[in-house]
């Protein structure tokens, strides 16, 4: 822990020293955002940071979304190729105060693939 000292000196009299421990709190960290997506959906995920109590969401760009759970702010109804861009503020119990960090996630610009087969038996057509 660091100290601190103090001596103050009127007219060369110095005072007694006065020695004081200060507590230093840490900096919060910004949490490391995962983006889920389809074609029509993003979750912004991410794991809990220690000494982080709230999350706050700000879309800069796109549509809003919610809160599923502590760590998870999804947004639907998106077409194909669509972004959206989010700030996160992290806050805590610090004297630091909160922290913020920013991401943009692209929803999947193509469904995933589909096939059919289909063959003939005795002149009858079977697809499935």
């Amino acid at each position: 822990m660091p100290n601190i000292e103090l001596q103050v000196t009127n007219q060369s009299c110095p005072s007694d020293t006065l020695k004081e421990m200060i507590m230093v709190d840490p900096e919060l960290d910004n949490p490391s955002v995962i983006c889920d997506v389809t074609e029509s959906e993003i979750d912004f995920n991410w794991m809990p940071v220690p000494n982080v109590n709230d999350y706050q969401v700000n879309v800069l760009q796109g549509s809003t979304g919610n809160f599923n759970g502590f760590n998870h702010y999804i947004v639907g109804g998106l077409n194909p190729g669509d972004s959206i861009t989010i700030e996160i503020i992290s806050s805590g119990n610090t004297a630091c105060g909160p922290v913020a960090d920013t991401i943009k996630c692209y929803t999947d610009n193509c469904p995933p693939p589909t096939a059919e087969f289909g063959f003939d038996i005795d002149k009858t057509t079977v697809s499935f």
